[in-house]
């Protein structure tokens, strides 16, 4: 039995008294016909311990229950399905609803032993003002969030302002790989992958926007909490119960040094970026969507980050620098600036790991070391094919390469061309559109200033002729832009050829 002390119901414990009762009495039956060289026959032993194997048996059942039941409660997109469904009929939660939640998600995994929530406990979750059970407190409940060491209560579960949010990327590293080696294996490990996600966005007071192929969207409202659910994830990941088979295919396999284990199972790289973004709310899932630059930043700096690794800006660090608690569990590469895409200034980008695996950096540079040599030791199948011939045959196996080349170089030069006609048609009739719309758009307002009673003839003639004088201004635009698209075409293409 664990020393370490854990509830137990009333009931269990009455269980636990009379099993134990009878085993004493079991022993003491068998205590008196046997001397000390007897030996009991199988049959007698096993009808002996039957039941109490069975009663055994009964009790991790309803074990693996309650974990089922409490994986249930912990998840907040079913607790959210949950809460939706029992108010769809009404203004709010009330304290009979909370019940129902309750019993409805013990009756679906089949485990009668929990207790119910008591009325005292209910009457603490209720609104005084509203009379029903606040979102928030509903969903903490089951989370068991507690209030943060300076007594801000937090607005778990709620999506961060659009002022200031930040934005975390998360994705399994060796994906394709390791699906396509085994993907039986490959879902159970995504699935095993996806609760750890949720738990530690549960405790780290994460907000999950989404969850897409191998990887998660989430929201922060602080920095710090996003730090801290990068760290332990990496930890909870390492320490996670992997399949055997899993553990097998390269990109899973254990790796340890000097007997620390660096990877094990699937490892995720992660991407965190804080600023401004806008939000909406998708109809479909009620929950919020974020988008703007912030949001692409930090999927930017996921993509740079390496295996166990996590990349955050310049304007993330900021925030953590002077956190003592958080610059002792983390360990630091600054590896400078790095271009992301889609962005023209360049980002310095700081990349962490939890202190205990700092070793995964040094193993992360062996590795890119490795695959370097591996890329420029490669040799292309035409130098393999010319080592393995003889030297007498070297040169007409060149004459023939010069000749299939000169054909290919043929056959592109000819694809190029009708590329370079097909551009030219589409950007002659985009020029052409646009001088008709410039026509279309000067006969409406002819007719308008025609039409017009409050003008003179005087003055329809002078807004006549600015109209014609704007139209002549805007179809040379057009195309002087036609000119200028052609012009530049013919550069680049003078440019290539003179390229080697």
């Amino acid at each position: 039995q664990k020393k370490k002390k854990k509830k137990t119901t009333h009931g269990e414990k009455e269980r636990e008294a009379k099993r134990k009762k009878k085993s004493n009495e079991k022993l003491k039956r068998l205590e008196v016909n046997m001397s000390p060289h007897t030996i009991m026959p199988l049959s007698d032993v096993l009808s002996c311990f039957s039941e109490e194997f069975m009663e055994y048996k009964e009790d991790l059942e309803n074990l693996n229950n309650r974990l089922a039941f409490y994986e249930l409660t912990s998840n907040p997109i079913k607790l959210e399905t949950l809460y939706q469904e029992q108010i769809k009929n009404g203004e709010g939660l009330t304290k009979r609803g909370m019940q129902d939640i309750y019993t409805k998600a013990l009756t679906q995994q089949g485990d009668n032993d929990i207790l119910l929530i008591d009325d005292e406990t209910l009457e603490t979750l209720v609104d005084k003002t509203t009379g029903y059970i606040p979102k928030t407190t509903f969903m903490n409940y089951f989370l068991g969030i507690a209030e943060t060491e300076d007594n801000e209560k937090l607005k778990l579960m709620e999506a961060p302002e659009e002022d200031h949010v930040i934005m975390v990327f998360t994705d399994i590293k060796s994906s394709t790989r390791l699906w396509e080696a085994n993907a039986a294996q490959m879902m159970k490990a995504v699935m095993l992958h996806d609760q750890i996600i949720r738990k530690m966005l549960s405790i780290h007071h994460g907000y999950e926007v989404k969850n897409e192929g191998d990887g998660f969207m989430c929201a922060f409202q602080k920095v710090k909490h996003a730090i801290s659910f990068a760290i332990q994830t990496h930890q909870e990941l390492l320490k996670a119960p992997w399949d055997k088979k899993l553990l097998k295919i390269e990109g899973a396999k254990e790796i340890k040094k000097d007997n620390k284990t660096l990877f094990k199972g699937l490892s995720i790289r992660i991407g965190i970026h804080v600023g401004e973004a806008q939000r909406r709310k998708n109809p479909i899932t009620n929950r919020y969507d974020y988008f703007g630059s912030t949001v692409n930043k930090a999927a930017r700096l996921e993509s740079e980050a390496r295996s166990g690794e996590i990349a955050i800006s310049n304007d993330a660090y900021d925030y953590i620098r002077h956190s003592k608690d958080i610059m002792d569990a983390i360990h630091i590469d600054f590896r400078g600036k790095f271009e992301l895409k889609g962005f023209e200034k360049v980002e310095k980008v700081v990349f962490l790991t939890p202190i205990a695996l700092k070793g995964r950096f040094e193993h992360n540079n062996q590795f890119d070391k490795r695959e370097e040599e591996e890329d420029n030791n490669i040799v292309s199948p035409a130098t393999f094919h010319l080592q393995e011939r003889g030297e007498d045959d070297i040169t007409n196996i060149t004459r023939e390469n010069i000749e299939s080349l000169h054909q290919a170089r043929v056959k592109l030069k000819t694809r190029s061309q009708q590329l370079k006609n097909h551009v030219k048609n589409q950007i002659e009739r985009i020029s052409t559109t646009n001088v008709q719309k410039e026509h279309h758009h000067l006969v409406k307002k002819l007719q308008t200033i025609l039409k017009s009673e409050d003008a003179n003839e005087t003055q329809k003639l002078e807004s006549i002729t600015k109209a014609l004088s704007n139209l002549q201004t805007n179809v040379s635009h057009h195309q002087q832009e036609y000119q200028d698209t052609l012009q530049a075409m013919d550069d680049e293409s003078h440019r290539k050829k003179k390229t080697p």
